[in-house]
């Protein structure tokens, strides 16, 4: 789904941040989520990848072409500098209203730190599936329904058809989803960014979608693969 000339759409309206940081020579993501006065959702995002991994090209992505489009940075050096990410919100705060940022703590004590620093409302989104199991099922539903626009961002397509849902029975037991990527190579660190906004933006509007979702055991958020259901 396509919104012709977003940034000067979306200049000055409210929105949700997420980042999912990188261990060294891995991708890292930011994301800001705009609720739509149409019901939809806008997902910008960006993504950092260290010189290293695109010379490894285990990925398998045109780098240089969705560098030159603006979907990800590609920084010298062995790792992404958390001052990078920084700087992104800083930038798009200077457009945008934003709420507040979800993160995983994980390695983001630095980069917290700035960005509390600089005034922004950032809340922790713990990486279990109590926490994430509502946001993803939210999530699925606004897929299902063509209600998540990203301008054909091929970054957030890729990452997201690499989700898949994990099998382990403490989660499956229990209906609670949690995301886990397909192999080493198939990231999903975007997905991560994008479903860390997502929570903060659900506890803040805590009257959203409420729904029972259906027994499934995998399954694929990016529609190329049918879920396999559990019996009954």
């Amino acid at each position: 789904i396509e919104m012709e000339g977003y940034a000067e759409t979306l200049l000055g309206r409210r929105c949700f941040g997420g980042f999912d940081l990188s261990n060294r020579e891995d991708f890292t993501a930011a994301v800001l989520e705009f609720p739509l006065d149409d019901g939809r959702t806008f997902v910008l995002l960006h993504s950092w990848v260290p010189r290293a991994k695109v010379e490894q090209d285990n990925e398998r992505l045109d780098w240089y072409g969705l560098a030159m489009t603006g979907r990800i940075s590609i920084v010298d050096g062995e790792y992404i500098r958390q001052e990078d990410v920084f700087d992104w919100f800083c930038e798009r705060a200077k457009e945008y209203e934003i709420d507040c940022i979800g993160y995983d703590p994980a390695n983001a004590t630095r980069l917290i730190q700035m960005l509390q620093g600089k005034g922004f409302d950032c809340r922790v989104v713990r990486q279990g599936p109590l926490t994430l199991n509502d946001p993803m099922k939210d999530v699925k539903e606004l897929l299902l329904g063509a209600k998540i626009v990203t301008n054909e961002d091929p970054m957030f397509t890729w990452y997201t058809d690499n989700v898949r849902i994990s099998g382990e029975r403490r989660h499956t037991d229990k209906e609670n989803w949690m995301p886990m990527k397909r192999n080493r190579y198939r990231k999903i660190d975007g997905f991560m960014a994008f479903l860390d906004a997502h929570c903060v933006r659900m506890q803040k509007e805590p009257a959203g979608i409420i729904y029972t979702a259906p027994q499934i055991r995998v399954v694929d958020l990016g529609g190329r693969r049918t879920a396999r259901r559990r019996a009954f």
